[in-house]
């Protein structure tokens, strides 16, 4: 008996079947490489992982498919049996061949009723079943598995081409934004601290991203008293210190007016904070050209013991040197408070 010659009429259709199963599997193996591709592509950084995702998908789908064909989808006899059976032949194909080298009569008069049997058989009534797990098995479970990853696999691939084209054009975050804490924003704290003799119109605590801009605030000096200065040499009551790159402690300067109206009116604070941004050196000072502390005299006198040119800066120190040592005692700083005001006023000795 030659098998193949029996079963050849029936062949051609299942070798389509193989064929097309192997394409659909090849096509799932494309998906999933182009969607693996472009995740690690938008993780890494690596935009031409859009195009690189879909070279490689297609050599790995090509190649499953050949493979998949070969070792698991070409009709064998055993196979064209198995699938003659599922019509209704009862197993007599698949005993037909364990028997074919048996000589009994018992095996002989089997061979016969599967051939007789076989000649009914239609080719027609074999249909291709491409979803199917095998060329044995048609049922509706395999079906749906097979049909469920040939949906999910090309979604899950254009969902990750799509993120990773949206990345590169900025429109969503890319993996480095996520995963790499140090591409984070980092931010920093201004605090416009009050002082004796007046009081800040404003937001006094601000955290700002490292770089940017703070809201403007306002010095503004109580009865009796005129603003002199900030802490950092800034001389302008109003400020918005712009380009921040650490922590930023300043307070307002404040001079007691006298009675016989010592004090320069020019120094009276305006009504309204200034939107314009104090421009710094990096570090929140608006003024680089005055050394924090060492406020020039209005009249060109020496820096250094001058504060406003007429009050000699060693008169004014013990006075202030006693208020930030009260600050400090009190314990109502912060950590870095407490470091700015010690750091002050180290530097003034």
């Amino acid at each position: 008996m030659n098998k193949n010659s029996l079963f050849q009429k029936y062949r051609s259709k299942l070798v389509l079947e193989g064929i097309l199963k192997a394409a659909i599997w090849g096509f799932v193996a494309f998906c999933l490489v182009v969607a693996v591709v472009a995740f690690v592509g938008w993780a890494t950084g690596y935009n031409s992982a859009v195009w690189l995702g879909i070279v490689i998908g297609v050599a790995v789908g090509i190649l499953c498919a050949v493979i998949l064909y070969f070792a698991l989808f070409r009709p064998t006899a055993k196979l064209i049996a198995q699938r003659l059976d599922a019509l209704g032949l009862e197993e007599r194909m698949i005993t037909m061949m364990e028997l074919q080298k048996d000589d009994s009569y018992i095996a002989m008069r089997q061979r016969e009723d599967a051939k007789a049997q076989l000649a009914k058989v239609n080719p027609k009534q074999i249909s291709v079943a491409p979803f199917a797990a095998n060329a044995a098995q048609t049922g509706s479970k395999s079906r749906a598995a097979m049909l469920g990853c040939v949906i999910a696999a090309p979604i899950l691939a254009i969902a990750m081409e799509l993120l990773l084209v949206l990345s590169i054009y900025s429109v969503l975050p890319g993996g480095n934004d996520i995963f790499d804490p140090s591409a984070q924003p980092s931010f920093v704290l201004v605090s416009y601290m009050d002082n004796d003799g007046g009081t800040i119109q404003g937001e006094t605590d601000q955290i700002v991203e490292v770089g940017g801009s703070t809201e403007a605030v306002l010095a503004v000096a109580d009865d009796g008293f005129a603003f002199v200065q900030w802490s950092d040499g800034y001389a302008q009551p109003s400020r918005s210190d712009s380009n921040v790159q650490e922590d930023l402690f300043v307070y307002p300067e404040f001079q007691e007016v006298g009675d016989d109206g010592d004090g320069d009116p020019g120094d009276e604070p305006s009504d309204q904070p200034s939107d314009q941004p104090n421009e710094g050196d990096g570090s929140g000072n608006g003024d680089p050209s005055q050394d924090p502390g060492n406020q020039g005299g209005l009249n060109g006198e020496d820096n250094s013991t001058i504060i406003d040119g007429n009050t000699d800066y060693k008169d004014e120190y013990e006075y202030y040197y006693e208020l930030a040592m009260q600050l400090l005692n009190s314990g109502t700083l912060t950590p870095e408070m407490e470091a700015f005001l010690k750091a002050y006023f180290d530097s003034l000795l």
